[in-house]
């Protein structure tokens, strides 16, 4: 009679975790206030990646502007990048003429 070897299902598990944890990570998108962007371009930004309502966009845009930096966004890393690369897809602002800025919205991602 053989003797058949039985998992040990709570170490497969363990191991398994240890080599998924990327997938179990949260993180934050947070965008970094400047002095170029204009409000309007930040609000519609948001409209446009998040699809937030305009309340919510003008809240985050003036919470940017008012403590330097907000998290818009949080989830698993890959959502998060997406997000990012979206945000950095957006075009110049075009609002203020006089002042032409060509270069996206400084992101940060962060885990939690």
């Amino acid at each position: 009679m053989s003797a058949t070897a039985t998992p040990d299902l709570d170490t497969d598990l363990e191991e398994d975790l240890e080599e998924n944890t990327s997938f179990y990570k949260q993180y934050v998108l947070l965008v970094h206030n400047d002095d170029d962007h204009t409000f309007d371009y930040v609000v519609e930004t948001f409209l446009k990646v998040f699809k937030y309502t305009i309340e919510a966009c003008a809240r985050l845009a003036y919470r940017i502007h008012t403590e330097q930096v907000a998290i818009v966004f949080s989830g698993m890393l890959e959502h998060v990048e997406f997000k990012q690369d979206q945000i950095k897809s957006c075009g110049p602002d075009l609002y203020n003429p006089a002042k032409k800025v060509t270069y996206p919205l400084l992101t940060e991602i962060r885990e939690v």
